[in-house]
């Protein structure tokens, strides 16, 4: 058998130099490995590789995604989420919106979820949904106003649980109040708990401190809670850091804040305070986003 002058058999070698391979080919990859309590896999959020590596040899439960997503922050209250090609806008105020940057036109959407009827939150999803198909999902009453005015729409409310080949929404309370730019009753508020691959985001539209949140804390404890933090027309700071610790979300997104003067916040203090609670807060500015 041929050894070279180490010792070391040719085979031995081969064995070594494609072990390193599959390390390097690991630590050039973005893996995010995320912690949640309501799966019965582990997730975890490592940045030492080789340790992933040296935990997937000893056989160690670890999950890896399957295809990453990601979360965008148009402005406001507006987030676009992209999956296997495919767009999802939330509360798609653009037009009008001091803040977005956000060319619709350049991007695949499915989907448009409003939470309610308010013009800083239906904003262009009718536009959109005439101009590109997508399918505009939100309270009964706004869907119907939708489609009379020519966009393709689905009505639902509260407790409604809808499946799509990228993942799964649930359509839950929020407390606000709604209405149609003709200023007719626009349905109940919304928020809406998406699942993408096992990553679960949370979007409360706009509210006010609710007992809700307990529950979905403790029965969904959503990854991601994108929270309102702006006062005025929802909660405010104080408010918003408490929502998060009953929610027990691992990473706050903030939203509906400084877009306009009536809801100037000063944001460090709400970092601050989910610092202190054992939360990461991730002020995000419009065009930022988060892999999923």
């Amino acid at each position: 058998m041929f050894k070279n002058k180490t010792g070391f058999t040719l085979t031995e070698v081969l064995v070594t130099l494609a072990i390193v391979g599959v390390i390097i080919a690991i630590s050039i990859l973005t893996i995010r490995i995320v912690k949640t309590s309501h799966s019965s896999s582990s997730y975890f959020e490592f940045k030492n590789i080789p340790k992933i590596a040296a935990e997937m040899i000893a056989g160690k439960d670890i999950k890896m995604k399957k295809n990453m997503g990601r979360l965008t922050y148009i402005g406001h209250s507006a987030f676009f989420i992209e999956k296997d090609g495919e767009g999802i806008l939330i509360d798609p105020f653009i037009s009008g919106n001091p803040v977005a940057n956000f060319d619709y036109k350049n991007k695949r959407i499915s989907h448009i979820f409003v939470t309610h009827a308010h013009h800083d939150h239906l904003g262009d999803a009718i536009e959109i949904s005439k101009n590109t198909g997508a399918i505009i999902v939100a309270s009964f009453e706004l869907a119907n106003y939708c489609i009379e005015k020519g966009a393709k729409a689905i009505g639902v409310n509260a407790g409604a649980h809808l499946n799509f080949n990228w993942g799964s929404v649930r359509a839950l309370n929020a407390s606000h109040s709604s209405s149609n730019p003709d200023l007719a009753y626009g349905g109940a508020c919304l928020s809406y708990l998406f699942d993408i691959d096992g990553t679960t985001i949370y979007h409360a539209g706009d509210t006010g401190l609710i007992p809700d949140f307990s529950l979905i804390g403790e029965i969904y404890n959503p990854y991601y809670a994108i929270l309102p933090i702006g006062g005025i027309y929802t909660m405010g700071i104080e408010e918003a850091a408490i929502a998060a610790k009953m929610l027990y979300a691992t990473e706050v997104i903030p939203m509906h804040y400084n877009t306009f003067p009536p809801i100037k916040v000063d944001i460090t203090k709400f970092v601050n305070l989910l610092k202190a609670q054992g939360q990461k807060c991730l002020p995000l500015k419009a065009n930022e986003y988060v892999e999923l």
